[in-house]
């Protein structure tokens, strides 16, 4: 493969989308081919020649001046880069966040469906779906959240595994139950307001 032939399939379009260095490399790709054939000429002209050699020259200029002042836009690009990366970072987070809410509301849902059921097998359905949701946010805390929301989501599934459908059914002699309901309801509601004050905050930074 000659050096000549390097430049035989370039795409004209592609290469003029680079802008201006798109242009300048056309050019001195030009300038290349008209040398080479003019070398490879039995008499070449050596007006014609010299011409050439100064439009190379002309366009080697031009390529250092448009490498000159692409190098502030390239790290202009690698600013606008990270920019980018930090504002997805956030979105993520304002979207974990969000899970972490519905799923606390998913919650305390299906705690006041099961008290406000009118049969004992809905009441039952319903605190078994409250505990069921309880271990998904338990879950998901594992995954996206700190140690202190670990813990949080732990004791708030560890208090509805321990209520029984009996409390809804008003057999809870004992009163343990009754405390252990309002117990996680309080809970629901404290980390209900934490993660709203939590993502106030985030979407307040994001917007900045």
């Amino acid at each position: 493969m000659t050096a000549l032939s390097i430049f035989e399939n370039f795409d004209l379009l592609k290469i003029l989308g680079y802008g201006l260095s798109g242009l300048s490399l056309l050019l001195m790709t030009l300038s290349y081919r008209l040398l080479h054939t003019l070398i490879s000429l039995p008499n070449p002209n050596k007006n014609v020649l010299s011409l050439v050699r100064v439009y190379l020259f002309i366009n080697l200029i031009v390529v250092v001046i448009v490498g000159v002042f692409s190098i502030p836009l390239a790290a202009k690009n690698t600013d606008l880069n990270k920019q980018v990366t930090q504002l997805d970072e956030e979105n993520k987070e304002i979207k974990t966040t969000s899970s972490q809410i519905i799923k606390v509301n998913e919650i305390q849902n299906n705690l006041t469906a099961a008290d406000s059921s009118k049969t004992n097998a809905d009441k039952a359905k319903s605190l078994e779906a409250a505990k069921k949701a309880a271990l998904e946010y338990k879950e998901l805390m594992d995954k996206t959240g700190s140690k202190e929301d670990v813990k949080r989501a732990d004791n708030i599934y560890t208090k509805l595994v321990s209520i029984k459908p009996e409390l809804f059914t008003r057999k809870d002699t004992s009163g343990n139950q009754s405390k252990l309901y309002h117990t996680a309801v309080k809970n629901l509601n404290t980390e209900r307001g934490n993660l709203t004050v939590k993502i106030r905050g985030q979407v307040t930074e994001n917007s900045k």
